[in-house]
């Protein structure tokens, strides 16, 4: 068992305090037996201060988020393991078609790779923004929820694009990572020094490269289309004029793509859920307690006034 957040563990001892408090002060006249003995009561109180106990477990083991890892098992599963590679020059932070009232490229291309998961939930991706230099988001994951996330942080304008040094960066991670392809979300306008070397690369590591060639106001660099030429049958460049075409491009990239790959996925129990379930699950006793407290001694209360 581990916790991600261990020093919330000092509180434990504060489960000592509703078992060791009373409710209420307690009367008891042993000789002259005034008041009777009162088992329901008794039951309810030690009910009461053990739902408080459990209540303050409830809440350190929320806060400390313990976790057990499981044992990863290998499973076979048709899924898709690419590299996408999107562009994160000035012209994708522009709106798209150059209409002010439509959406950024950048988030058209967010919003068709999140379609993508929905589609493809089962695979490996790694994301590599560019723009001067190449950053990698992520080297590989089978979470879709963390693809997502990772996507979120996607939003610097990395100004001039040096589209060449990007590629050479995800074919690195195709070969480390044994993905099969790489995705290029671009318009194609920047720098490609030497598109005959880039497309030797891929063609010597068996790597298909697919080029979305997103629309801009700038037209594509000579030098990419020479890239692509060179690849052959390791190429394929997709245009795309709109929003829905885009998504269609990455679905019939992820149809393409699709084959049988091992999946070793990281299982864990996440404890702290069952301690915020079982805070509240307490709270509400705790709750229903009250009342019956109210309707114990307002039945004794009757009980009384009727045998006067």
């Amino acid at each position: 068992m581990e916790f991600a957040r261990p020093y919330w563990l000092a509180l434990l001892p504060l489960v000592l305090v509703p078992l060791a408090l009373s409710r209420r002060a307690a009367f008891r006249f042993p000789t002259l037996g005034v008041v009777p003995r009162d088992p329901a009561s008794q039951v309810l109180e030690w009910v009461e201060r053990g739902l408080g106990a459990i209540f303050v477990v409830g809440i350190v083991l929320g806060l400390s988020e313990p976790q057990r890892v499981l044992r990863p098992r290998l499973r076979w599963v048709h899924g898709v393991q690419v590299v996408f590679v999107v562009d994160q020059s000035a012209s994708m932070f522009a709106p798209w078609h150059g209409r002010w009232t439509n959406p950024l490229k950048i988030d058209v291309a967010h919003r068709a790779l999140a379609e993508f998961l929905d589609a493809f939930p089962t695979g490996r991706w790694a994301l590599v923004g560019f723009g001067r230099t190449p950053v990698v988001y992520t080297a590989g994951t089978s979470d879709p929820h963390h693809f997502r996330q990772v996507l979120r942080f996607q939003r610097a304008d990395f100004g001039d694009t040096v589209i060449d040094t990007a590629l050479q960066r995800a074919l690195e991670l195709t070969v480390a990572g044994d993905f099969s392809a790489v995705v290029l979300l671009s318009d194609g306008a920047g720098r490609v020094q030497d598109p005959d070397a880039l497309a030797r690369a891929f063609q010597a590591a068996h790597r298909r490269l697919y080029w979305i060639a997103v629309q801009g106001p700038e037209e594509p660099i000579p030098e990419m289309f020479r890239l692509m030429t060179e690849l052959g049958p390791w190429g394929a460049t997709i245009p795309v004029s709109t929003g829905g075409s885009l998504g269609s491009a990455l679905r019939s990239i992820g149809l393409r793509e699709r084959r049988l790959m091992a999946l070793t996925p990281s299982q864990s129990l996440d404890g702290r859920r069952f301690g915020w379930t079982l805070a509240g699950v307490a709270l509400l006793g705790l709750g229903g307690l009250g009342f019956s407290w109210r309707s114990v001694w307002a039945s004794r209360g009757s009980d009384s006034d009727g045998s006067s």
